[in-house]
């Protein structure tokens, strides 16, 4: 995991033994973090989709007839899961899982923002490397931490932008996308532009059904 972060370029000892202990706690908490309780409390389904039976009441409905089939298919439509739901459930997994000194202070906050901004990208949209980085202040994450001369201080503040970097970009690319993909199925709607929508696989599953079944019926 740390060569695919960072290739085989070199870091000083303390960053490296801070990086590895860093990846090591994660990889140990995701296989603990309990996604559905999360997912539950940040992005709802339904009211009554578990409790009530909506789920099969509205599968059984779709059933009867084209038109009960539109209305299900309507109903469903409009349940996307907000981005702030989205966002909240992928920071909150952020929190969980990585050490609490990952993230502190105004850097913490600045982090929550982008993982908001992400969420609300349009189809087209991606993060840079300048403005991925914008807004952290390196030098307030402890565990990249160094005492130096004055006369390299600029050295070792590059040298954190770029962990820093690498470390946001492993982050994104590899850990919410993956979330994103497991739990949620994202598409675009007519007249939104390029507008991303979130759902809940398991409500997009009947939104699916509903359209192949209208499929099938035309043809």
């Amino acid at each position: 995991m740390y060569n695919d972060i960072f290739g085989f370029t070199r870091l000083r000892g303390s960053t490296k033994t801070n990086v590895l202990s860093m990846l090591e706690h994660v990889v140990r908490k995701q296989k603990t973090f309990d996604y559905n309780y999360y997912l539950t409390k940040n992005c709802p389904l339904p009211e009554g989709w578990r409790t009530d039976g909506l789920k099969d009441k509205l599968a059984a409905k779709a059933k009867e007839s084209p038109l009960a089939r539109k209305d299900v298919y309507r109903t469903l439509f409009d349940s996307e899961s907000p981005t702030r739901q989205v966002a909240d459930f992928l920071t909150e997994f952020i929190a969980q899982v990585f050490p609490q000194e990952f993230l502190t202070g105004k850097n913490k906050k600045v982090f929550n923002k982008k993982i908001l901004a992400f969420v609300n990208f349009n189809r087209f949209e991606t993060f840079t490397r300048v403005t991925l980085l914008d807004g952290f202040d390196s030098t307030k994450f402890k565990w990249m931490g160094y005492k130096c001369k004055k006369d390299n201080n600029k050295y070792f503040e590059n040298e954190n932008n770029w962990v820093l970097w690498k470390i946001l970009k492993w982050v994104f690319e590899e850990l919410v996308v993956t979330l994103l993909r497991c739990y949620f199925y994202s598409t675009e709607k007519q007249k939104e532009y390029s507008r991303i929508f979130f759902y809940r696989k398991c409500v997009w599953s009947i939104i699916i059904a509903c359209l192949s079944k209208t499929s099938n019926a035309r043809i």
